[in-house]
């Protein structure tokens, strides 16, 4: 009787244990607006199974590139294009593919000048190889230009960009003229929007920019940025055109009085987007927005579910930070451990924050031995990315950014932490083994007013196929 009790006694432990560890090791198919904690102006392009990603970097074009949506921001990173010494600044790249080439679309100044619009073609099935050759888009003339896209009808191809009508910066306005090539235009540009309503004139020099296309069904819907990307009011508005009409004519074009999507009491900025299509083939939304109000060109890059109706892109509310949304379909769930299933060394503690689902946060971090550790398990060794879920406290400026480090089974990794109203992914991705892993977050140099959420671990799929 003695050792059956023993045993029962055994059996309980052992279950409470079990349950114990798979409340620490919840999955989750869920994940939050924020996907890159540092960017502007990105863009995604699906090409197969593999999502590219690129942003401004400002004297380069670099890709990533992921088997998921989700974590395409830490996917395999490339710096595919050097700026030339000539040049000063490359704004906004766009990556496509194009008659069989990569085509990347990109705003270049010389020094002194303003921008024009620049194709950077390369001729390889694998966008990471072979040699990328710069050249002007033939035929514009040398007005500013930026933000350059193409739409693709029965017609033939068109280019669209933001530029000036004459020489003075006194508005941005969208202009469109048919292609005779990737990179060459066959006519006179023709325009199709100015800043005219009062949320499209909120900074002065007013702006119409970032257009971008996505056609649903019989309608092209072509989304552009208005008003001053360097404030709150930065917003996106709608034009619509059946793709059975000629995009030439300017009255064929529907344009909405009011924004589709615009600032909210903790979302600020939203604007120049792209848009992509899971593996299901629902639209997502990708755009920067302000990383606190009035930041400035300090933004982060944010996703979120488009809403169609009738081939038409209905209007939206910018998620906030801590609101959760489905994964993408094909990306893989995520496990998550909170702050509570952390082990703390002395000097850090538990605090409550009422912003977050979980509500709470590890604290502290005021001196360099001061960690989180936590205790990774997964089945099977391979390549994970591993995010953490941080913030700073009331540092409001990115010329002291914060170094973060990971130690993953004694190997470091250090990432940059810049300041934000909200808790925003940083993460790599690194080799775990089979069972157990431990990982540690620390500071490279104390400073106490970084908070730690929570850590998530996505299992890498297969490697790219082309």
């Amino acid at each position: 009787m003695k050792k059956v009790i023993c045993l029962l006694i055994f059996l309980i432990a052992v279950a409470a244990g079990c349950s114990k560890e798979k409340e620490r090791t919840q999955k989750s198919s869920e994940i939050f607006p924020v996907i890159d904690s540092n960017g502007a102006d990105p863009w995604v392009f699906k090409k197969g199974d593999t999502y590219y990603y690129t942003k401004t970097t400002g004297n380069n074009v670099t890709l990533w590139k992921s088997n998921q949506l989700s974590t395409v921001a830490f996917g395999q990173e490339k710096v595919i294009w050097d700026m030339p010494s000539e040049f000063e600044s490359a704004w906004a790249p766009e990556l496509h593919y194009i008659d069989g080439q990569w085509v990347i679309y990109v705003a270049l100044n010389k020094l002194g000048e303003t921008h024009r619009m620049y194709a950077i073609t390369n001729p390889s099935k694998d966008p990471y190889q072979g040699s990328w050759d710069l050249k002007p888009i033939a035929g514009m003339d040398d007005k500013f230009a930026i933000d350059g896209t193409v739409l693709s009808l029965n017609s033939g191809l068109y280019f669209i960009w933001s530029g000036w009508e004459g020489y003075e910066n006194v508005a941005q306005n969208l202009y469109i003229t048919k292609m005779s090539s990737p990179t060459a235009i066959a006519g006179k540009r023709q325009l199709i929007s100015k800043p005219e309503f009062d949320w499209e004139t909120k900074q002065n020099p007013l702006i119409n920019e970032a257009p971008e296309i996505l056609v649903i069904g019989d309608k092209v819907n072509l989304t552009y940025s208005a008003s001053g990307s360097w404030d709150d009011d930065y917003s996106l508005g709608l034009m619509t055109l059946s793709v059975f009409a000629n995009p030439m004519n300017p009255s064929n074009w529907a344009k909405s009085k009011e924004p589709i999507f615009t600032k909210t009491d903790t979302t600020f900025g939203p604007g120049h987007n792209a848009f992509v299509k899971d593996d299901k083939g629902d639209a997502w939304l990708v755009y920067h927005a302000a990383r606190w109000s009035h930041s400035g060109w300090s933004r982060s890059i944010r996703m979120q579910s488009l809403e169609v109706k009738n081939g038409i892109i209905q209007k939206m509310i910018p998620l906030e930070d801590t609101d959760k949304i489905s994964l993408p379909a094909g990306d893989t769930k995520r496990k998550v451990y909170l702050a509570k299933d952390a082990q703390l060394s002395e000097g850090l503690k538990l605090e409550k924050d009422g912003s977050l689902p979980e509500k709470t946060s590890v604290t502290g971090f005021s001196e360099t031995k001061e960690k989180a550790f936590f205790d990774i398990s997964v089945k099977e060794a391979g390549e994970y990315t591993v995010l953490a879920y941080v913030k700073t406290v009331d540092i409001y400026t990115d010329d002291n950014p914060v170094s973060i480090l990971f130690m993953v089974n004694g190997n470091e990794e250090q990432m940059t932490l810049l300041p934000s109203d909200y808790y925003q992914p940083i993460g790599q991705t690194v080799a775990l083994k089979e069972g157990k892993n431990t990982l540690s977050f620390s500071l490279e140099v104390g400073i106490d007013d970084v908070r730690l959420n929570r850590i998530e671990v996505i299992k890498v799929k297969n490697k790219v196929k082309y």
